[in-house]
């Protein structure tokens, strides 16, 4: 088995590092890493892409491709012709692509969507936090959470803290209410790409989030 992490950042690290403990013991399983930006690309035919970057990396995918890899995309900020390129992807290769992979945060946005037309009545102020060394601003998953409901207000805040959260704030001159998902450890984002692993080793062809991994209806 081949896999290609694609992407140093904090999570491209911390993917390379938990498959690599995991699979330390296989001698079957390659597992490389790289930044595109930065190293060499080497053409080889891989069973599985994950792929934490930059929506650029997605012009390289035909480098790494082969008609049975399996792909794990939780990059953000994909325009119109990228979109549409993943789409035609996904009539060959089978494709998990989330801003989350996170349980907890999932929950938060179906609580919200149940309830939007009740939450209409309120003020809604978004505040999202990562650390400083986060390049989007604002999240894909506070742009996310905007495209569900409407927010009056978003404010994304970077800083030296390592805890990632979304605080929702729903207001009116009598109450308010306060939703906030935090995450403390970085590892529920990997629990999540194992269990998206598993998903795909099931899957021919498709495009599907990590909803459909987890089969919340």
């Amino acid at each position: 088995m081949k896999i290609l992490v694609i992407g140093k950042g904090t999570m491209g690290n911390l993917i390379f590092n938990s498959l690599k403990e995991r699979y330390k013991n296989d001698k079957k399983t390659i597992i490389d890493n790289v930044s595109l930006d930065k190293d060499r690309i080497i053409k080889k035919d891989y069973d599985y892409i994950i792929d934490f970057s930059h929506p650029d990396s997605i012009k390289h995918y035909k480098y790494f491709l082969n008609q049975k890899t399996k792909i794990i995309i939780g990059t953000t900020n994909f325009n119109e012709e990228q979109e549409e390129y993943l789409l035609f992807l996904s009539k060959m290769n089978p494709i998990v692509k989330d801003v989350n992979f996170s349980k907890g945060l999932l929950m938060l946005k179906k609580f919200l969507n149940l309830n939007k037309e009740l939450i209409k009545e309120y003020h809604i102020e978004l505040i999202e936090t990562h650390h400083e060394s986060k390049i989007d601003k604002p999240s894909g998953t506070a742009k996310s959470i905007c495209k569900l409901i409407n927010v009056d207000e978003l404010v994304s805040i970077r800083n030296e803290d390592l805890n990632s959260s979304h605080l929702v704030k729903l207001s009116n001159e009598f109450e308010k209410i306060e939703i906030n998902h935090v995450v403390y450890d970085k590892e529920i984002f990997m629990i999540g790409i194992l269990e998206s692993i598993a998903f795909l080793n099931k899957q021919k062809n498709g495009l599907f989030s990590y909803q459909d991994v987890i089969e919340w209806n």
